[in-house]
This record gives C-alpha cells, structure tokens and sequence, in this order.
C-alpha cells in the first residue's frame, strides 16, 4: 500500500514538473503591441520574444507605398515610437512580421486625428459583414470566404451605386489585385490564388469613409481566414487596439 502510495506521489510531482516545464518555454511567436501614442500622428510598436529572428516593422498605405521600414537583427525586444506627422491623410496599415508570424493593425489620418481600425478573428467566413460608408445610414453588406482550397470569394450588396475600390495587396509589399466598381448595387469576384506565393494577403474593400479589411493566410493546405478589420466614419475615440 506504501509503495502504491509512494507511486501516485512520484507520478504527480512528474506532472507538476511538466506543466511548470511548458509554462515557462518561450512561446514560439512574437508577442506585438500597437497603440496610438501620446503625441498627434504617432504610434507605438512593442515587439517581445522576437528570439533573434530577422523582424520588418513598416508602414504602409493601400497602394503599397512604404512610408517607413526598418529591419530588427540580433533583438529579443524591439519598442518605438513612430513619428507619422509627415504622412498626408489617409489610410495605412502598420505591419509587423518575421518568419515566426506577421501582424497588421490598419489606422487612418485625417488631419491632426488618428483613428485605429476595430479588429475581430473571423471565425466564421461567408456572414455577413455590415460596414458604412458615410454616404447613407445603410450599411453595405459584405460576405468574403472561399469556394475551395485556393479560391477566394467576395460579395457585396446594397452598393447603393456609389463608387468602390477593391484591392488585394501582399502583407507588407505590392497590390496584386485592384477593381474600382461604381455604378452598381451588387458585386461578386473570385480570386483564384493558386500559383500565388505562399503568405499573408490583405484585401480591401474601401468607400467613402468606409474601409473593409480582411486578412487571409495562404499556406500548404489552403486558405486560412484571420483578423476582419473595419474603419468607419466617427471611429477616432475607439480604444487603442493590441494585436497579437
């Protein structure tokens, strides 16, 4: 009876060593903090368990432009604050990535303000999106998922006949896709993404005020769907976003 005792003791210090093991492994990601800065047109970029890995923080607009680049070596930890008071008004995305992940936190400028775009997980593709554009209290409804393995959908309704652009970009480089549509009530488009490099994608759907932001990542076995992001008119008193 000692000895089974003696056992169950033993087994259950084994467990606790495990479990204290794996509770303090490094994680495999690098954990990232976007914020809005205390000063106008600036923000904050906290990078921690970067492990060394060769990191790229960058900002850039919907057009593909880089407005700032810099590249992390040797750095377990990064944190800056960066100084946007150059940048005209628009909208821009602050991206985040190395070999272990990317992040993107979407933001606009309009004039001395700053508004970060709201970000949900889109853990369920083809709902319905609701978003406004400011030309009317309709919203229009978007509904982005994937026919296939390596085939991208996107369908919008009650467009009101206003002008749209839509556009696919490369996280953190060049549009491989741009459509302006105007004069229409309803849209559909299929994105065939086979033969496309492997990564993450960023498509936009933008109107008006409005901004439509969907991250997808392409890998080995297809699509995998991540963070929605919206920009809405009246959005800059949101709390500050952190992404990870």
């Amino acid at each position: 009876m000692k000895t089974q005792a003696n056992f169950f003791i033993a087994l259950l210090l084994a467990g606790i060593a495990l479990i204290t093991g794996a509770a303090t492994r490094p994680a495999d990601r690098m954990i990232v903090h976007i914020t809005k800065g205390d000063a106008a047109k600036t923000i904050g970029v906290e990078i921690a368990n970067l492990q060394h890995q060769c990191t790229r923080v960058a900002v850039l607009d919907l057009d593909g432009r880089c407005w700032f680049s810099e590249l992390v070596t040797e750095a377990d930890r990064y944190a800056k604050i960066l100084n946007l008071s150059a940048i005209p008004n628009g909208d821009y995305y602050c991206y985040v990535g190395n070999a272990k992940g990317q992040y993107i936190q979407s933001f606009r400028i309009d004039g001395g303000s700053m508004a970060f775009a709201a970000h949900s997980v889109s853990g369920n593709p083809g709902a319905a999106i609701l978003f406004r554009t400011g030309y009317s209290a309709r919203a229009v409804i978007a509904r982005i998922d994937n026919t296939d393995h390596e085939t991208v959908q996107l369908r919008l309704a009650n467009l009101q006949q206003q002008d749209y652009r839509i556009r696919l970009n490369v996280a953190g480089g060049d549009v491989v896709y741009e459509e302006k549509v105007g004069g229409e009530y309803g849209f559909a488009q299929l994105f065939n993404m086979a033969g496309m490099a492997k990564g993450r994608y960023v498509m936009s759907v933008k109107s008006g005020a409005g901004l439509l932001i969907q991250h997808f990542d392409l890998n080995k076995t297809g699509i995998e769907w991540g963070v929605l992001e919206r920009l809405e008119p009246f959005t800059d008193k949101r709390e500050d976003l952190a992404k990870q």
